[in-house]
């Protein structure tokens, strides 16, 4: 009898021992995904590195049939971009030369760009607008190593009106920072997009024509934000099963 409870008793023991084990390793699993969320990661890479949108918006007179479509485009651009993501906002013309709308947001703070936001001056400082850009955010980008800069150029035309940088220093600053990582792009509403990224040193895949209405608009806010279809964060947390 003693030696049927003694088997009996280590039975039930291990047994019991072996519960409490599995019950601390998936506590442990879950304590690894913190108590209300999972952390995230990004799918498109692997890095949990954040990425920057950069937009830099023709602000020319020659836009005025557009005004409408790029504003609804832009904020529907935003409301597509993962949370992680921050957004910066310059638009640009001859009068007022570089304006700085939206200054490296989180994308849940971004407000809806409107009208007044979006108002129009005269020619295209093309070589100005990507150079005094660049500048600017070479300076911020210093203390946000980590940061996926995503710099994408929106115009109607050609250049026609700059008067600090030339094509050739606008070229050399573009292709260095393509170099450095940047994805640097050009979308062009009109038939010379092709020719006006090449003389940029952008790539024709990165450089692309569409027509100057509200279709061609649409799709090239749907082309931006395409790009993020497989960059939106997943959890990471997979559970740990007993």
């Amino acid at each position: 009898m003693r030696n049927i409870f003694s088997s009996s008793y280590l039975f039930f023991y291990t047994k019991k021992k072996t519960v409490v084990w599995r019950i601390l390793i998936l506590l442990l699993g879950l304590s690894s995904c913190g108590s209300t969320k999972c952390q995230k990661e990004s799918v498109a890479d692997g890095s949990t590195n954040s990425q920057h949108v950069v937009i830099l918006l023709d602000k020319s007179a020659s836009m005025e049939d557009l005004i409408d479509d790029v504003v609804a485009g832009f904020n529907g651009l935003v409301d597509q971009l993962p949370n992680s993501s921050f957004v910066t906002l310059f638009g640009f013309e001859s009068i007022y030369g570089l304006d700085n709308i939206f200054d490296h947001l989180p994308a849940p703070a971004v407000r809806e760009l409107t009208e007044s936001d979006y108002n129009l001056g005269d020619g295209t400082p093309l070589y100005d607008a990507i150079s005094g850009a660049i500048k600017q955010l070479e300076v911020e980008a210093m203390t946000r190593t980590e940061e996926k800069i995503i710099f994408v150029i929106i115009s109607d035309g050609l250049e026609n009106a700059s008067i600090r940088y030339s094509l050739g220093e606008t070229r050399s600053a573009i292709t260095e920072k393509i170099s450095g990582g940047w994805d640097i792009r050009f979308y062009g509403l009109g038939p010379d997009a092709a020719s006006e990224a090449e003389n940029l040193g952008i790539s024709v895949a990165d450089g692309a024509s569409f027509a100057p209405n509200q279709d061609g608009v649409n799709e090239v806010f749907d082309d931006i934000a395409g790009s993020f279809t497989q960059s939106r964060t997943k959890s990471k947390c997979s559970r740990v099963m007993p």
